[in-house]
């Protein structure tokens, strides 16, 4: 029982070099537990807000109430501040192992737990950040890819930054090329917004290749 605020709960990116990807695996831990004699394994996956969690936890310690105020207020607002989001994925991870809570002892009888990131959830962390891209997750995925390269210096070290980097520039040097043939093989039929619509989308991701040049001169110490 957790007091406190509330109930609280293989290879590294150079795959990209050969376009030959390997299939992303959901990072998860298997539970068993026992119900009338019969055991049963539950499969717990880590979420994209988990892992948000885990990285900010990995910079310093953080209550519920800490991570719920850094969703509010910084540029992570994107994430979930509800406690019905923080509070449970805080207890999910607490199950995986991959952080531990101590009560600390607030101003007058308040209390809060306090959670830091373990041994096992940096490794977690540094496994999901190593992680292959594919092309799914320039499509689709952009905003976790993002969340893993803000976290990954610190986690893992500067060439993995740059390995991340690297690799998002080699799928958008594929995709974007293929959003062109999209535009020209179905302008004649898009409406006018439709047609606008996907000039933004890859204008935003011809805007991103062009970062990926600038964030990988900065690694090799040239801007």
């Amino acid at each position: 029982m957790l007091g406190g605020e509330g109930v609280v709960e293989r290879s590294p990116l150079v795959g990209w070099q050969n376009r030959v990807l390997e299939p992303v695996r959901p990072v998860s831990i298997l539970i068993s537990t026992v119900s009338n004699s019969t055991i049963r394994t539950v499969r717990i996956k880590t979420s994209t807000l988990g892992y948000a969690m885990l990285g900010i936890m990995q910079h310093h310690p953080c209550s519920g109430y800490d991570l719920r105020k850094i969703f509010r207020t910084t540029a992570m607002k994107s994430y979930s501040d509800s406690p019905g989001a923080i509070y449970p994925a805080l207890r999910r991870l607490e199950q995986q192992g991959v952080i531990g809570g101590r009560i600390q002892q607030g101003s007058g009888l308040r209390r809060r737990q306090v959670f830091r990131v373990t041994a096992k959830g940096i490794a977690e962390l540094k496994k999901w950040i190593l992680r292959p891209l594919h092309q799914d997750d320039v499509a689709a995925g952009l905003k976790e890819v993002m969340l893993r390269f803000a976290f990954s210096e610190k986690v893992a070290g500067p060439g993995a930054s740059a390995l991340l980097i690297q690799a998002l520039r080699a799928q958008l040097e594929e995709y974007v090329p293929t959003l062109h043939m999209q535009l020209k093989a179905g302008k004649a039929a898009m409406s006018r917004s439709g047609r606008l619509a996907l000039e933004s989308g890859i204008m935003s991701y011809e805007s991103l290749l062009e970062w990926t040049k600038y964030a990988l001169a900065s690694y090799a110490g040239k801007e």
